[in-house]
């Protein structure tokens, strides 16, 4: 935040929370692998949102780097196995950003990936599985995650229906105890008689 407004970061904070504090939000917690991610405070502050992990993928960019940087896997096993930080997640992978040059294309950024993974030491050293790793089994999973999300809202819905068509129902034969029901033909017959 240097040179930015001294308001940047609690504001930044501030609209975060506010998208995580939706219930019906996929919490992408993404950290970047080539630092000290210890000492960041993204974990914590997406934990206090989703304590339980249900809506929550851990995402750990920069492998490659991470990889260059250091020589003991140890550690980033222990992210992708959900140990060293304080949060429960749905799942955790590891994904390569690019290169380095801005103007490379989303092509040349997923060849690199896939190169990366394919000759990585850490895959091999066993720091991660094969599920957990590029941005396309990173994308399955937060498609995985939306479409068990819209199953649930819609089912929690139609059980609201249910409950209120119950409700309603109970209310028509308490009020109107003394009439009849008519069923549909017979609607059909005494409207024609009108």
């Amino acid at each position: 935040t240097s040179g930015m407004r001294p308001n940047t970061k609690g504001a930044l904070a501030d609209m975060c929370s506010s998208f995580m504090r939706n219930p019906n939000a996929i919490i992408l917690c993404v950290q970047d692998g080539s630092i000290d991610a210890e000492r960041s405070n993204v974990t914590s502050i997406v934990q206090s949102h989703d304590p339980k992990g249900k809506r929550t993928i851990f995402v750990l960019t920069k492998v490659d780097l991470a990889e260059k940087n250091m020589a003991n896997p140890t550690r980033v096993k222990k992210i992708l196995e959900g140990k060293l930080f304080p949060m429960k997640a749905l799942g955790y992978y590891a994904v390569v950003t690019g290169r380095g040059p801005q103007e490379d294309g989303i092509e040349t950024i997923r060849e690199y990936e896939e190169d990366f993974f394919s000759r990585s030491k850490l895959f091999k050293s066993g720091a991660f599985r094969a599920s957990q790793m590029s941005t396309s089994n990173l994308s399955l999973a937060v498609s995985d995650c939306f479409w068990k999300m819209v199953g649930d809202s819609v089912e929690q819905q139609s059980d609201n229906f249910k409950a209120a068509r119950y409700n309603l129902e109970a209310e028509w034969r308490n009020t109107f105890a003394g009439l009849r029901e008519m069923d549909r033909n017979d609607l059909f017959e005494k409207a024609k008689d009108d």
